[in-house]
């Protein structure tokens, strides 16, 4: 009788304990949320308006899960690629869901990524300004973007939230490039007369280098680091990038990802005048 009299104790001591952790779980979340939030109005608040008469490029990066870091390395250094050689400097966001960006970056979530295309969109000329979206995650066998919010949330960017969005914006000119798995579907539903997009695989197939090991995705690397951008020749460094990708697919035995590339007609005029000026 003695056990059993103890049980009730025992029960509500465990439903406390959950219920203690459940409220501090809590509480971390609307603390993350709260400092994300900051960070974004502050990096929204110092996006400079172009002042030329030529179109100007906006940058907006999305490192999309919390580990491996290799997808926050990654839009770090194609944020670097568009400052240094497209003008982008002032006139960009970075969201990153890696646990090192806490307290550095806003959290890649549906609801940033709506503000900041908003955000962008109130500072740009929509007659002739481009936005260049970058965004490294793992992606889901729908043509999904998977963002990883913690270790139990994630959210999914599908290609047709993507371009609702940017169309509410008014955001004619738009530059998207995505490196995650089945990313042809965002190819498949954005491409326009002006739009650039380019894809690290198909709709169907898979792309490589999302590990802990690695610094950057196979298209990553192939597409911005193993290249030189004073040309600022998407569709010369594609070719390039797409030839070094293969190689190593067939080195490794692996299925083709196949990259996809689609160039509206307009949006290749637009990035011949661009004016690379910070």
């Amino acid at each position: 009788m003695i056990y059993f009299s103890h049980k009730p104790r025992l029960i509500l001591t465990s439903i406390n304990l959950l219920l203690c952790v459940s409220f501090i779980s809590a509480c971390a979340t609307t603390s993350r949320l709260d400092t994300s939030d900051m960070l974004l109005m502050q990096q929204i608040s110092g996006i400079k308006k172009g002042t030329s008469h030529n179109p100007q490029m906006y940058f907006l990066g999305v490192a999309g899960y919390q580990s491996p870091s290799v997808f926050s390395k990654e839009v770090k250094y194609v944020r670097s690629t568009f400052d240094l050689n497209m003008g982008t400097s002032n006139r960009d966001i970075t969201l990153s869901n890696d646990a090192r960006d806490i307290n550095k970056l806003p959290q890649a979530s549906r609801q940033t990524l709506e503000k900041s295309i908003n955000g962008i969109a109130a500072k740009m000329d929509l007659d002739k300004d481009i936005l260049a979206i970058y965004m490294s995650s793992h992606g889901d066998p729908d043509g999904n973007l998977v963002l990883a919010l913690s270790e139990y949330v994630t959210q999914t960017v599908s290609p047709a939230w993507l371009k609702r969005k940017l169309d509410q914006a008014g955001i004619r000119w738009r530059l998207l490039i995505v490196s995650s798995c089945y990313s042809g579907a965002f190819a498949d539903t954005l491409a326009s007369p002006e739009a650039l997009v380019i894809t690290a695989a198909d709709a169907k197939n898979t792309s490589f280098g999302c590990g802990a090991a690695d610094n950057y995705t196979w298209f990553g690397e192939a597409f911005f680091v193993h290249q030189n951008w004073n040309s600022r020749s998407f569709h010369q460094n594609f070719i390039i990038a797409t030839t070094e990708i293969k190689e190593k697919e067939q080195h490794m035995g692996f299925k083709p990802s196949n990259p996809q590339f689609r160039e509206g007609p307009f949006i290749k005029k637009q990035l011949g005048i661009l004016d690379i000026t910070p």
